[in-house]
């Protein structure tokens, strides 16, 4: 009897998931990777063997069948298409959609305007169920085109359904993709959650890859109200900014566009000053709206950046000393941590020594309102204090004898940093990468570090093993970790008799080193989380939220782990500068085995094994 054929083809279905979610899964189960999603294949139906649905298709059981990968995908496919077709509506106002007009059985091409708003449009199947997947399926896809006119845009916000509309529509891509988080963070249960990514689709080439899409502008906020506060108001669209009743009237005045905000997601235009007294929520101004306002009093009252970087490479030779007239002045490019670009002026006079000064800095002082001649100063005096002899001395003798003793690790996100990777030792954990560094001693103690690269390895004829252990026995001798608990920090700075609602029954805790420098690196330091193991001996939540620190919490004291990763993501925003940020995620830290696992990780194998049981 040929099992696989009388028994298993007819209910084979193709399914899609976001692949980290399922890491360990997937070690298990046949599947695709494609960009950060997983094409996967489900059994349907009921197992009465084991008494329970059935699951993914496992490699275990496509050897016992007999069959090879590609017949099962085969008849996946097949079945998925006939039994559970595409189906496209369009998406409303205010996301309605209106379920009596299929326009994949519409002969013509779809009409521009038929849908309200973007031209938006639903693409999932007949039961509305896993239909994400139809974004992977050629045919269906190229039927869409067809329809639309051009290439795609597809927001897979959901495993059940993506989002598709024309590129030529010209929506602002960075509007896309926070239209996506928007409804990941309110509409979505985490198991729907498929990708915040932004997908295209080319109608020539047949492909489907991720869109890279620019971050957010940094930029001075409109008002004291937060994005988390506004989150947890109701309304969570990225490309709107918050607004008190008296910054609406304020920016109301200056014509600028403000909008009533409602607590279930949709907003409202203003029209007059009375609407605005008569609504009892937060107002809004769109994210452009607010940079294009800033921009325009920059170019009102200030240089702009270009002309800046141009004026300070023209003029900083007036406020250094006469020595210097002669000096070669020009710009570079920097890359600091987590690939944040910077612009640099160079110095180059008499010194072997090369200081870089990041403009960016000095040019956001300037808009806060320093005069420029102050500016200038500013940067010549630092470059003058990057040249004492202590430093000079320093890159004169950088010779593995010599700096050995200060060599230590740091902690990078790799992802995040893979080009730099390539020229650099390291050693990769999971999401993380272990990197080496000189720390630099000067006159008043420990004032950064040093990137160790391959060159420099290749010159002190040292292998990276050597390296690697010659970094960790100093961090245990010369640069121990400490463990902080913050009602310590805090009482040592503050009366706290003075801080209304203070509370030292909840926990929480700071593993890094006494400066707080470079000191996430300990969570993968054996003896520091030995430390946390006997110090609380119960599992504990990691926090890696930047590379120069982690943020403990007992387990047993933390409820609300979705208010918890928002409360993550609102300090990464705010009060973390881009290039320190390690990772958003929360990690579990086992005390009796002293393991540390991602609690998504964890939290899919017990799902897993509950269905099993």
């Amino acid at each position: 009897m040929n099992l696989y054929a009388e028994d298993i083809k007819e209910r084979l279905f193709v399914e899609v998931y976001n692949a980290a979610k399922m890491e360990d899964i997937l070690k298990k189960v046949v599947h695709e990777c494609r960009e950060d999603l997983a094409v996967v294949y489900r059994l349907s139906g009921y197992d009465e063997r084991f008494k329970r649905d059935c699951e993914l298709v496992t490699k275990e059981q496509l050897a016992h069948w007999g069959v090879d990968a590609e017949t099962l995908k085969q008849d996946a496919w097949a079945n998925t298409m006939a039994k559970r077709p595409p189906i496209m509506f369009e998406l409303g106002t205010g996301g309605t959609v209106d379920l009596s007009k299929n326009y994949l059985k519409i002969d013509e091409p779809i009409p521009r305007g038929a849908a309200p708003e973007l031209d938006m449009f639903i693409l999932t199947n007949g039961i509305n169920s896993n239909g994400a997947i139809c974004m992977f399926d050629e045919e269906t896809m190229q039927r869409v085109t067809e329809k639309l006119g051009g290439n795609l845009i597809v927001l897979p916000a959901s495993v059940h359904e993506t989002i598709v509309y024309r590129e030529a529509n010209g929506l602002n891509i960075r509007y896309a993709k926070d239209l996506v988080n928007s409804v990941n963070r309110t509409a979505l249960k985490d198991g729907e959650f498929l990708s915040g990514e932004i997908y295209r689709y080319d109608k020539d080439n047949h492909t489907l890859s991720i869109v890279q899409v620019p971050e957010h502008e940094e930029i001075i906020m409109p008002d004291s109200i937060s994005m988390k506060e506004m989150y947890a108001y109701g309304y969570a669209w990225d490309g709107m900014l918050p607004l008190s009743e008296d910054k609406a009237l304020e920016l109301l005045d200056a014509d600028l566009p403000i909008y009533r905000l409602y607590d279930d997601g949709t907003e409202g235009m203003v029209e007059t000053k009375e609407e605005i007294f008569s609504h009892d929520g937060l107002f809004g101004v769109e994210r452009e709206t607010w940079i294009g306002y800033l921009r325009k009093l920059t170019e009102e009252t200030r240089m702009q950046f270009d002309e800046f970087m141009k004026y300070a490479v023209e003029n900083i030779k007036a406020y250094l000393p006469r020595e210097y007239k002669d000096a070669n002045v020009f710009l570079g490019k920097g890359l600091k941590n987590n690939t944040v670009p910077l612009n640099a002026l160079c110095i180059v006079g008499k010194e072997r020594v090369v200081p870089s000064i990041y403009l960016e800095q000095f040019y956001a002082v300037h808009l806060y309102g320093m005069p420029i001649e102050e500016v200038m100063q500013h940067m010549a005096d630092i470059y003058l204090d990057s040249l004492r002899p202590d430093l000079q001395y320093l890159v004169n003798t950088f010779e593995y004898e010599n700096v050995k003793d200060r060599i230590g690790v740091s902690v990078c996100n790799a992802v995040k940093n893979r080009d730099m990777l390539q020229d650099i030792p390291h050693e990769v954990k999971g999401e993380f990468a272990l990197t080496y560094h000189v720390k630099v001693k000067l006159d008043d103690g420990w004032d950064g570090t040093i990137l160790i690269n391959n060159d420099r390895l290749a010159e002190w004829r040292i292998d990276e093993k050597t390296l690697r252990e010659t970094a960790w026995y100093n961090m245990e001798q010369h640069f121990p970790y400490q463990l902080m608990n913050v009602h310590d920090i805090i009482e040592e700075k503050f009366d706290v008799s003075r801080l209304p609602g203070y509370d030292r029954n909840f926990n929480v805790y700071i593993l890094s080193n006494p400066e707080r420098f470079h000191g996430a690196v300990y969570m993968f330091d054996d003896k520091a989380m030995r430390g946390v193991a006997e110090k609380f001996e119960t599992d504990m939540l990691l926090l890696p939220m930047s590379v120069h620190e982690c943020v403990l919490f007992r387990r047993d004291e933390v409820q609300d782990l979705e208010g918890l990763k928002e409360e993550i993501a609102y300090v990464q925003r705010n009060r973390i500068r881009p290039e320190d940020i390690l990772s958003g995620d929360i990690f579990l830290f086992d005390a009796h085995t002293q393991t540390l696992s991602k609690l998504d990780e964890m939290q899919s194998q017990e799902q897993g094994m509950t269905q099993q049981m």
